[in-house]
């Protein structure tokens, strides 16, 4: 899950004020928001520059303790790994 809605909410911005400061479409933005399509990675860049909010701690992870590594491949997609550490190792 992205969570882009959370990040907004932190920050106090409405979705027309983020639009603004990100240049996405406010549909696009719902879009990302309610999770019916997947943002790109030059929109998550915006998203969390405009919320103050560093990239990664825009994707869910359930473990605080978890490290999250964001990769790019070649047809420029990207994908969050998200690694846990081991019990007993908090």
């Amino acid at each position: 899950q992205i969570l882009t809605w959370q990040a907004r909410r932190r920050a106090g911005l409405t979705l027309t004020e983020l639009e603004a400061l990100t240049g996405i479409g406010k549909t696009t933005l719902n879009n990302i928001e309610n999770g019916t399509v997947s943002p790109r990675l030059d929109q998550l860049e915006a998203i969390a520059r405009a919320t103050g909010t560093k990239i990664t701690d825009l994707f869910d992870a359930p473990n605080n303790n978890a490290t999250r590594i964001i990769t790019h491949n070649s047809a420029a997609r990207w994908t969050c790994t998200v690694y846990f550490p081991k019990s007993g190792n908090m």
